[in-house]
């Protein structure tokens, strides 16, 4: 092979220049931003739409309804009779002296009678258990779009959050102009400058960290809603809502949970459940009577004729008797188990009434509380703001003093919000604590 020197020397040229050029230019080289990957547009929604996506795709909501229809299953199962039963016989002589005929044949159908009322009493057993997990299920779908609603409002008040803190830092441009201003008046407030600077950083890694927040809020709502994971986040289509200031009765909202509540209605019905099982064990346990019908047929009798062969109709009644096993473990646990129902029904129905009661309570404390702070609060730091950037333009105030103002106004802003959402939060859990109905008191 042929070794070109000329061509060896420009490749080590074309190389050298373009190392030179890379080691020239390690700065642009590592400031260069990476491409931007694609991602999803956000997707804005209604709480309506939401509601509609979560009726439709919630995956726990479609097993439950499969759960359901269990329950009912076991109520056709609950009635049906016990099979009858069917038995066959056949006797061969095989040696010696028959004392009856050489062959002999039977068929016997018999049938157990339920007539205590066992099957009625296990059908309102299973009936009961079915009402029950029906109620249970309505309660599951409650508690479900509770969560989807305080996810809504969470997703309300981090986009909120975020919008409080961009106009904070749009605030701080107002500074900028102002010290703008003075600097062309003939000061020098190098350390303002720097000072400025300095919360801006600050407010611009808050409004990062509220951006997360609100990433995370989006992610609750996708899977409060259930199902297929939307494709791209979320965001609250509906205005944040004003906390209404209304003083409910507390006696009035307790005896309307405790009548629509569905786990009250679902322990009510699971206690009557457990009284139908108690009525079917103690009556599956008297001795049911069993009677059969059948035909048999004999050849060969000693001493008739050859081929002498003949027939009879059978008939057959037996019934257990309870000697032994008289249901006496399996009585004692339906009773406990009823007993155990009934107490529990009790501590669901104290529950309720702590819960609307605490609900109820909540709600109007914070609610009060943010009404004090919106009116009184929200326009001191409105006039300490403006107050303080009219002396520092005149050169009277230092940027710590204009500085502090501001942050005091979005602090201020901030709890207005946080007590906001404290209200709007209560007024959640008092609905939830009530119950589904749409003409609550």
């Amino acid at each position: 092979m042929r070794f070109c020197h000329r061509c060896f020397a420009v490749c080590l040229g074309a190389l050298g220049a373009l190392g030179a050029l890379l080691l020239s230019q390690p700065t642009q080289a590592q400031s260069a931003t990476p491409a931007p990957t694609w991602a999803p547009a956000p997707v804005a929604v209604s709480l309506g739409q939401s509601v509609a996506r979560f009726g439709q795709q919630n995956l726990r909501l479609v097993a439950a309804r499969y759960e359901i229809n269990s329950a009912r299953a076991d109520i056709i199962a609950a009635g049906l009779l016990p099979n009858p039963r069917l038995s066959l016989t056949a006797g061969f002589n095989i040696h010696g002296e028959p004392d009856s005929a050489d062959q002999q044949y039977s068929i016997m159908l018999s049938q157990s009678l339920p007539i205590w009322g066992r099957l009625g009493a296990s059908k309102d057993a299973a009936r009961l258990t079915a009402s029950a997990t029906e109620r249970s299920f309505a309660a599951e779908g409650w508690q479900l779009l509770g969560d989807l609603r305080r996810a809504y409002l969470s997703l309300q008040l981090a986009a909120a959050h975020h919008v409080v803190l961009k106009a904070g830092l749009t605030d701080l441009e107002r500074v900028q102009h102002v010290l703008e201003a003075r600097t062309a008046a003939g000061a020098n407030p190098a350390y303002d400058r720097v000072r400025l600077e300095v919360e801006r950083g600050s407010l611009r890694a808050r409004i990062a960290q509220a951006e997360v927040e609100a990433a995370q809020a989006s992610a609750d709502l996708s899977a409060a809603i259930g199902g297929t994971p939307a494709p791209g986040e979320l965001t609250a289509a509906d205005p944040l809502a004003e906390p209404r200031g209304e003083n409910r009765n507390a006696e009035a909202l307790v005896h309307w949970a405790l009548e629509h509540r569905q786990e009250v209605a679902a322990m009510r019905l699971e206690t009557g459940a457990a009284e139908a099982r108690l009525r079917a064990a103690r009556r599956r346990f008297i001795p049911e009577p069993e009677l059969g019908i059948g035909y048999a047929r004999w050849n060969g009798i000693p001493g008739a004729n050859a081929g002498n062969s003949g027939g009879a109709l059978l008939a057959a009644a037996s019934i257990p008797l309870p000697l032994f096993d008289r249901g006496q473990g399996t009585i004692d646990r339906q009773l406990e188990q009823s007993r155990a129902a009934q107490v529990h029904e009790r501590a669901l129905k104290h529950s309720v009434e702590r819960e609307v009661e605490r609900a109820a309570r909540t709600l109007q404390l914070t609610t009060t509380a943010y009404a004090a702070f919106r009116d009184e609060a929200s326009s001191n730091a409105s006039t300490v703001r403006r107050t303080a950037e009219i002396t520092y333009r005149e050169g009277r105030g230092t940027i710590l003093e204009l500085l502090d103002a501001y942050s005091s106004y979005l602090r201020v802003e901030e709890q207005a919000l946080q007590l906001r959402g404290s209200a709007l939060f209560a007024a959640l859990e008092l609905e939830q604590a009530i119950g589904p109905m749409s003409t609550n008191p």
